[in-house]
């Protein structure tokens, strides 16, 4: 379920804390806001903030709140997933917190375990995510703050003093549960769909705030249930390093970061949050095992002194996800601890909060005492491009055959990531035998000739300083380097995950740093085809393959990166322009000297490997001749133009 409809519900009313004046300016500006999962504790307190500032609350939730409504907000019971709920509340609103979520924890998360409930979660937290983008750019809403959470990052590796520029997305792949996965995807989305055009003509301004466990009055999800295991003698022992430490947020705390996000995205603030990601927490450093001993002290029992190995708390963990799912149809209890807590709470995860920024708030707006001795900093994070060493650079005189088609002779500088490989060098030989200057950037240098007039630099997509180098004066990428596609490559997970999602968010970076107006992503069909039939489908009919169920870690690392790239189409550019984005989705690629698809299968039959059939033997599937693609890439990039009335833009 969505945030707000879980365990977390109860029918006492939270703490009326008086909020910080500082939410009072931004509040007058609005006329009226919307906060997903409102039936929930961070949701409901979010809201009643909103309303004692003086603005107008929609409440949006699948489950009404159990705490009285305050007069001023409004409850919508609805779906994130139903796009026309979503849309019909959001009628009037300037401002949205999107704080719905699914899978936190307890529950939520020992349920992931079948693959039926990972559906779910992925439904709301990605699926859900993204009406709400579609949603504020039909309803032209300006701005979209964004609750995620510090597991995006914390994975299970220790992070110590980490902030938003030195602590990467953990890889999705190696995440404990499908909850930190699919907000991490969310996240992404969130901070991609950054400045693009609203259907007005305006420009969504979105942000992220990255808060670690809440606690405050009346919170149920986090300390209340160490404090019912505490009654049942299920915490009188102590595992891992004593030392441990982690961060926390008080639910004031929280609920006036949000404040102070949705005023960092106006003009007054001059848009200083815009497409930045926050860690909000308390500003200390806490260790867990300390931290809670004055709940044993106030519930009348000695802290923990037994210490037993974390392997056993592992197991007993394990144990009670599975007795739950289990016993579910007949019996369904709360499991005392899940994995993916346990992991938490062993592991150190401490994330800085930057104040040496001063451009949102003076120290003392940034200083906030909301929670007695608790500080909450909220701070600017600003793109610092670093000096660039040239990289590696060759050319050649050779001749190029081939089909360019009605490529616009004004003269287009092209850099092709990917270059080295068939499809790139294919691309790029196309491109400069139409006139076109050509940047071949790949890790590999061709092993064909390099024409004339045609550049090749040899770097990783994963490198921003030489991506930034290479698109010096380009006016167009396509953006064709990926990895896993076949062979051995399926098997190294994290170098996928590395090469096809950071990669792609690179190269949008570049493109809007270096003002470079179209982006052509080469995605595949597999990002629908995951296993399932298909017939006659388009782009209109066939959804996204759910995530969790693609069998292999390209196709779902693709279809992340697709998304990133049709979200950041209409964003701005450093110079003042838009970028432009489209996507393409081949199948098998075959054509003269490819090595991928057909000379595998040759080989394969010569060896005798495949003298055998299986399957339907009426299944049919598509192919794309090399050519064909290359023509389709230029086509793509001449509909990016004004001449063309970019009826490419945001295609797939």
């Amino acid at each position: 379920m969505q945030e707000g409809s879980t365990e977390e519900l109860h029918s006492s009313q939270p703490c009326e804390s008086k909020l910080n004046e500082h939410a009072g300016p931004r509040v007058n500006r609005s006329r009226k806001t919307m906060v997903t999962g409102g039936g929930g504790y961070l949701g409901y307190n979010l809201g009643c903030a909103l309303v004692r500032s003086g603005i107008a609350v929609v409440l949006f939730d699948v489950r009404k709140p159990k705490w009285e409504i305050p007069k001023g907000a409004d409850f919508f019971k609805g779906d994130v997933r139903d796009y026309d709920a979503v849309f019909e509340a959001c009628e009037g609103v300037d401002c949205v917190f999107h704080v719905a979520a699914c899978g936190m924890s307890g529950l939520e998360q020992a349920s992931t375990i079948f693959l039926q409930k990972k559906d779910h979660i992925e439904s709301i937290n990605v699926g859900g995510t993204k009406i709400i983008i579609d949603v504020c750019k039909q309803r032209n809403i300006p701005r979209l703050i964004y609750t995620s959470t510090v597991n995006v990052v914390f994975g299970g590796n220790p992070i110590e003093e980490g902030d938003e520029e030195t602590v990467p997305y953990f890889p999705l792949e190696k995440q404990f549960n499908h909850y930190s996965r699919t907000k991490a995807i969310a996240d992404q989305m969130v901070l991609a769909a950054n400045g693009t055009l609203l259907k007005g003509g305006d420009r969504l301004h979105t942000c992220v705030l990255r808060p670690p466990g809440i606690y405050g009055p009346e919170e149920q999800r986090h300390l209340p249930r160490v404090a019912v295991n505490i009654q049942r003698r299920l915490f009188n022992f102590k595992f891992g390093n004593h030392k441990v430490q982690m961060n926390w947020v008080h639910i004031g705390n929280l609920v006036q970061a949000h404040l102070l996000a949705a005023e960092a995205l106006t003009s007054d603030k001059g848009y200083v949050a815009s497409g930045q990601a926050y860690y909000i927490h308390d500003g200390e450093n806490v260790i867990f095992s300390e931290w809670i001993v004055p709940l044993f002290e106030k519930l009348g029992y000695r802290k923990p002194w037994i210490h037993i190995p974390v392997l056993l708390v592992h197991i007993a963990a394990a144990v009670m996800e599975y007795l739950h799912l289990i016993l579910k149809p007949v019996f369904s209890f709360t499991p005392f601890l899940t994995r993916n807590e346990l992991v938490n709470m062993k592991l150190t995860g401490i994330v800085c909060i930057q104040e040496h920024y001063g451009a949102i708030f003076n120290m003392e707006e940034k200083l906030l005492h909301v929670s007695g001795n608790r500080r909450q900093y909220f701070t600017d994070r600003k793109l610092i491009l670093s000096g660039v060493a040239t990289p590696w650079r060759q050319t050649s005189n050779s001749k190029v055959n081939g089909n360019a088609g009605a490529l616009n002779e004004k003269s287009m500088r092209a850099v092709v990531t990917g270059g080295g490989g068939y499809f790139g060098y294919k691309l790029g030989c196309a491109l400069a035998y139409a006139g076109a200057s050509v940047v071949l950037y790949d890790i590999h240098k061709p092993v064909w000739e390099i024409p004339n007039g045609v550049v090749c630099i040899q770097a990783d997509v994963r490198d921003y300083d030489a991506i930034f180098a290479a698109c010096e004066g380009a006016d167009c990428v396509f953006h064709v380097a990926s990895y896993g596609m076949s062979g051995r490559e399926q098997l190294h997970r994290e170098e996928i995950e590395t090469v096809n999602i950071d990669g792609t968010r690179f190269i949008i970076d570049a493109c809007k740093q270096r003002n470079i107006a179209r982006l052509i992503y080469t995605s595949t069909v597999n990002v629908v085809f995951g296993g399932l039939p298909i017939e006659d489908g388009d782009e209109e009919t066939v959804p996204y393959f759910p995530i969790e169920k693609h069998v292999d870690h390209y196709s779902r690392t693709k279809s992340i990166a697709e998304q990133m790239v049709l979200a950041a189409n209409g964003t701005p550019l450093a110079g003042g322009g838009i970028l432009y984005t489209c996507v393409l989705r081949p199948p098998g690629i075959y054509g003269p000297e490819e090595q991928r698809h057909l000379p595998r299968l040759a080989k394969n039959i010569e060896r005798g490997l495949l003298s055998f059939k299986f399957g339907d033997p009426s299944a049919k599937m598509n192919w794309v001749h090399a050519e064909n693609l290359v023509q389709a890439q230029i086509l793509a990039a001449e509909a990016l133009t004004p001449e063309k009335n970019y009826i490419a833009v945001s295609k797939q």
